[in-house]
């Protein structure tokens, strides 16, 4: 009953037990045979599923990285590892986490990089870096495609000055702990860290422009890529209620990334001077693909790799 590759793992617990049964009666096994090795048979295989789904197949679960790398495919046709869109990486507060929304920062970039790279948003509502650095190791593990660049925007919540409140110096430890932890893991990702933007005290009476200024001060001396200064752009009209990005302040910081990312090598998806879009894109352009047969197109595509 061992699957010989995860496309036969699809026998359920109860399914493999009646299996088993249906084999005993093809074989003519007499009576008492069967029902002294019936019961023994499904409470064995029970065991074996014991805390798992009735559906799940009882088989080892696979290293996620090696399940990620290396597919299996059902289907009879031969396929071979091609490797992983590389990620940018976003880690941050909830100025991160609605990025993905209508407008947003974030999603504008996952439409600049579109299958050149996959954006991710690690974004934490009301998180400040004590709380994020503890995490980062191991959201940095679960990213299992190659890391293009990470950006870092902390400062909202750290320079509060009730509970969420980190003080300054240990803003600073930690944010170079968070670079250290991305260096260790992905030393070619570049890193961008962003300054938190102003904020309306009238609004949050917790958060002043005052003790925002000094965080962003941090930001711009951290040992990165780039620092992308909001300072000078981003104003409190461009914010929705004070402290989040309204329409206008997502395009700003959207606008001020892209140049940033501009200004690095290899960070850079349009097109060049040529024509042709300066990163990779994932599988060819549809041009190098129409005209051809079927079998001419099939082969193009399964010889296609990440360079």
């Amino acid at each position: 009953l061992w699957p010989r590759n995860a496309c036969d793992a699809r026998l359920s617990a109860e399914s493999a037990s009646y299996y088993c049964l249906r084999v005993m009666f093809l074989r003519h096994l007499r009576r008492p045979a069967i029902l002294t090795l019936a019961p023994v048979t499904y409470g064995a295989l029970q065991f074996a599923n014991l805390n798992r789904s009735p559906m799940v197949p009882t088989i080892h679960k696979p290293n996620s990285r090696l399940l990620n790398r290396h597919m299996v495919h059902c289907a009879g046709i031969p396929q071979v590892d091609k490797g992983l869109r590389p990620v940018v990486l976003l880690v941050g507060d909830s100025i991160t986490q609605q990025s993905f929304q209508e407008c947003g920062w974030g999603a504008g970039l996952y439409n600049w990089f579109h299958r050149a790279a996959d954006v991710v948003n690690r974004g934490f509502s009301g998180y400040n870096t004590r709380w994020v650095r503890v995490m980062l190791p191991g959201l940095l593990e679960q990213t299992n495609a190659p890391l293009l660049a990470v950006t870092l925007f902390f400062g909202a919540n750290d320079s509060d000055s009730a509970g969420q409140h980190v003080p300054l110096e240990e803003y600073e430890e930690n944010l170079k702990a968070m670079i250290k932890s991305i260096k260790d893991v992905a030393p070619r990702a570049a890193i961008i860290a962003i300054t938190p933007p102003p904020v309306d005290n009238a609004r949050w009476p917790t958060r002043s422009d005052k003790q925002v200024s000094q965080y962003a001060a941090v930001v711009r001396q951290l040992p990165v890529s780039a620092v992308v200064d909001l300072w000078g752009h981003v104003e409190v009209a461009d914010l929705s209620d004070g402290l989040h990005l309204g329409p206008d302040g997502n395009r700003k910081v959207l606008a001020l990334v892209q140049k940033a990312m501009r200004s690095l090598p290899g960070l850079n998806p349009e097109d060049g001077p040529d024509g042709r879009p300066q990163l990779l894109m994932h599988f060819p352009h549809w041009s190098q693909l129409a005209g051809k047969t079927k079998e001419e197109s099939a082969a193009k595509l399964s010889s296609w790799k990440w360079s």
